[in-house]
């Protein structure tokens, strides 16, 4: 595999060399994608994880998947090679990565290796695995992916998408109902803070309690209908404030 992965690498630059006028012309994801269909995507490091099975059958269609159980047109980073358009479904409930290959002999489903999952853009979403980060007023550090809503000088704020299994029985059947329980994180200054209310940004900064406590009382509807877009303009602003205030100093 590890051949391969080299392989990909110097073939492209490879190409990219002996086809300067193309390169200038076509970007990065047509040169990986036309590598990968010369190869065979059976050949690239994408089959370096595990054969994947279904465990939980679902009622109502609630299932347990970001959007849809269908598989998405994903761009990923995976053992530090970039791979485009790649069928994928994200579990929300495991917290993995699912992809859906098609090689000459059928398709395969596999379950991504998380521990080689760098970031992936998914429905025009951002997503990174965070890792080795101290989560606040706990000896636990972080490890999962999550959605990046604002990345600012002085913070970033995080969406934590997940879902939680309700067992039903019918028919003597055991079936499962997943319903979206998200969180909220922000990172700053090497610590993760989970942000559940008002008073959590309080706590997080203390210096900006007129600034949040105005943003709060004057944008009631906005955290009614569109809670991200709601997180992401005050994070927005409180990440300004302390940027402007370091410059200051």
């Amino acid at each position: 595999m590890i051949k391969t992965i080299t392989s990909r690498l110097a073939f492209l630059v490879a190409a990219i060399c002996a086809f300067n006028l193309q390169a200038q012309q076509e970007d990065q994801r047509d040169y990986y994608n036309w590598f990968d269909q010369q190869v065979g995507i059976e050949n690239t490091g994408l089959f370096n994880g595990i054969r994947y099975k279904e465990l939980y059958r679902i009622k109502n269609g609630k299932h347990k998947f970001y959007k849809s159980p269908d598989y998405q047109a994903t761009n990923l980073l995976y053992d530090g090679q970039p791979y485009y358009d790649i069928p994928m479904k994200y579990d929300l409930f495991e917290d993995q990565l699912i992809i859906s290959l098609q090689t000459g002999t059928g398709s395969s489903i596999i379950q991504l290796l998380k521990e080689k999952v760098t970031s992936f853009q998914l429905d025009e979403k951002q997503f990174v695995h965070v890792r080795e980060i101290e989560l606040f007023k706990s000896k636990d550090q972080i490890d999962g992916f999550y959605e990046v809503l604002e990345e600012g000088n002085s913070l970033t704020l995080y969406k934590k998408h997940r879902k939680l299994p309700k067992k039903v029985l019918e028919n003597k059947a055991v079936l499962y109902e997943f319903r979206n329980d998200d969180l909220y994180y922000i990172l700053y200054e090497n610590l993760f803070y989970p942000i559940k209310k008002k008073t959590d940004l309080l706590k997080i900064f203390p210096e900006r309690k007129k600034q949040i406590n105005a943003f709060f009382s004057g944008n009631k509807y906005l955290m009614d209908t569109d809670y991200d877009l709601f997180m992401t303009q005050i994070a927005d602003r409180i990440d300004a404030a302390l940027t402007n205030k370091s410059s200051e100093s």
